[in-house]
């Protein structure tokens, strides 16, 4: 006999719960989908090991994954100048590095790997950022190549 099991799924908002300005909690994708599987497992034992991928069918590009990095100027330089970027950045989930500490208090400055190395180390946080939220490395995104990238000398 078949059994059926309605899941709701969160696909936008923040990756985490957060607070709003006004102390209100905004449900975060991951924490939702966890309460979700976990509360739908009690019902459809196992069916965690099947929706362990926490960020599975979200919109993507929206989400800041990792926040609050730094980079004294050897590492990133800006997308329309070129010009080496010092501060803070923190990058999305579709792999774009961003100036300042969050997406919310970005200006929108869309930084580059400085160099091949720097590409890679990206990479690997992202892809590890992914795989500590359930996102196995053949769910991880396609972040973009070195050869698709243009580099400043340094």
């Amino acid at each position: 006999m078949w059994q059926v099991v309605k899941v709701f799924w969160k696909i936008t908002g923040p990756l985490r719960d957060t607070r709003n300005p006004n102390g209100v909690v905004v449900a975060g994708i991951v924490d939702t989908n966890e309460r979700l599987v976990n509360f739908t497992n009690k019902e459809f034992r196992g069916i965690k090991q099947y929706l362990s991928n926490l960020i599975q069918f979200s919109i993507r590009p929206s989400l800041e994954l990792i926040s609050n990095q730094y980079t004294s100027g050897d590492q990133l330089t800006v997308k329309s100048d070129n010009s080496s970027y010092i501060g803070n950045y923190h990058i999305m989930a579709d792999g774009t590095i961003m100036d300042r500490e969050t997406h919310e208090k970005s200006i929108g400055i869309t930084l580059l790997p400085a160099n091949v190395v720097v590409q890679k180390q990206i990479n690997t946080l992202v892809n590890e950022a992914l795989g500590n939220l359930g996102a196995t490395s053949n769910q991880s995104l396609a972040l973009s190549t070195p050869s698709d990238l243009s580099y400043s000398a340094t």
